[in-house]
């Protein structure tokens, strides 16, 4: 994809809606094992996709 294409990406609604109930249930400490597996793949995720986007950007200024 291009860099504007990752600059772009957003998780679906669905998705963000996912991570956000996960992230209640987690400050609540009612997270069940798998979906503590299930909020850490969404910060796996989360981390991935911003070191993506940082690169990406660094791209389109060298590119200028």
């Amino acid at each position: 994809p291009s860099a504007e294409a990752i600059l772009d990406f957003r998780l679906t609604a669905e998705m963000q809606d996912r991570a956000s109930e996960l992230l209640e249930r987690n400050r609540a400490d009612q997270l069940t094992p798998t979906e503590a597996t299930e909020l850490d793949e969404y910060v796996y995720i989360n981390d991935l996709v911003s070191l993506l986007k940082a690169r990406a950007l660094a791209n389109i200024h060298t590119r200028s």
